[in-house]
């Protein structure tokens, strides 16, 4: 089942959802279900270096938003 997320982030950069590319930063992703590592790649100027997230129920309209700063 798909699940969406928002990866936030003060530049554009590609977010990683298990190891996968999965978009850029500031789009709502399509992400599969369950248990997730997200981070933004090299170089690892932001923080934290990795978010774990499990989303559920959500929709294109009301995604999981997952914070970076950097």
């Amino acid at each position: 089942m798909s699940e969406f997320i928002r990866v936030h982030d003060a530049t554009d950069r590609r977010a990683f959802v298990n190891g996968e590319e999965l978009g850029r930063t500031n789009e709502i992703l399509e992400s599969g279900s369950g248990p997730f590592r997200v981070d933004l790649g090299v170089p690892t100027t932001y923080d934290p270096s990795f978010r774990r997230g499990s989303p559920s129920g959500t929709t294109a309209d009301a995604p999981l938003d997952v914070d970076f700063t950097p």
